[in-house]
């Protein structure tokens, strides 16, 4: 219970909150609500991501460190070097980026997966540091890998909860109630077009 209250009290979780209202809104055609939401204001974050034209700094900022804390965790681990080790990191970081695709598109989907992604990490952090002093306790090799570790998947998690990761997604979001409502409205004059073209084929009688 505390967890969630925690998780409500957060801006990522608002995100997802948000998502919900607009896709039941979608789902039911409700252009009025879908209108107002739009006419809220969503600015463009003007910062570049590393690594990237397309997106801006936040997102791929948090796959990144995700990806990173990862690589540290392992590495305080110390396992026996396997290209297996290499690929897994590969896909890994693919799937992170499909996930923030589906979060530039506004899926309400991405944005609960990049949620999983954080706790995922987080928990692969305690894991870590639990084999660790059971192993390895007075390391300090081990401690400056996990402290890396640890300390981005705190980076990413302010990320995700920061100002320019909420705008970033409320636009995303925007962009999709925009496409929604401008197909809703084509929907019923597509519909007169084809009634019209049908009398106009039917022979007169």
């Amino acid at each position: 219970m505390s967890l969630k209250r925690f998780l409500a009290g957060t801006r990522f979780y608002q995100l997802i909150t948000y998502s919900a209202e607009v896709d039941d809104d979608i789902a039911h055609r409700r252009l009025h609500k879908l209108k107002l939401k739009m006419a809220e204001r969503h600015d463009l974050p003007d910062v570049r991501i590393i690594g990237s034209r397309r997106f801006w700094r936040v997102p791929v900022g948090c796959v990144y460190a995700m990806v990173l804390s990862a690589v540290l965790n392992l590495a305080a681990l110390r396992p026996a070097f396997s290209v297996l080790w290499i690929l897994s990191g590969a896909i890994w970081l693919v799937l992170l980026i499909l996930v923030m695709l589906m979060i530039e598109k506004g899926r309400h989907r991405g944005l609960r997966l990049f949620l999983f992604s954080a706790f995922f990490h987080a928990a692969l952090s305690l894991a870590t540091l639990i084999a660790g002093l059971i192993m390895w306790p007075f390391s300090g090799v081990f401690w400056l890998c996990w402290s890396a570790g640890a300390l981005l998947v705190c980076a990413a998690w302010r990320m995700m909860n920061s100002e320019e990761m909420f705008r970033l997604v409320r636009w995303c979001l925007a962009n999709k109630m925009r496409r929604a409502h401008t197909k809703a409205l084509q929907r019923p004059s597509e519909k007169r077009a084809l009634k019209r073209a049908k009398h106009r084929n039917e022979p007169d009688r």
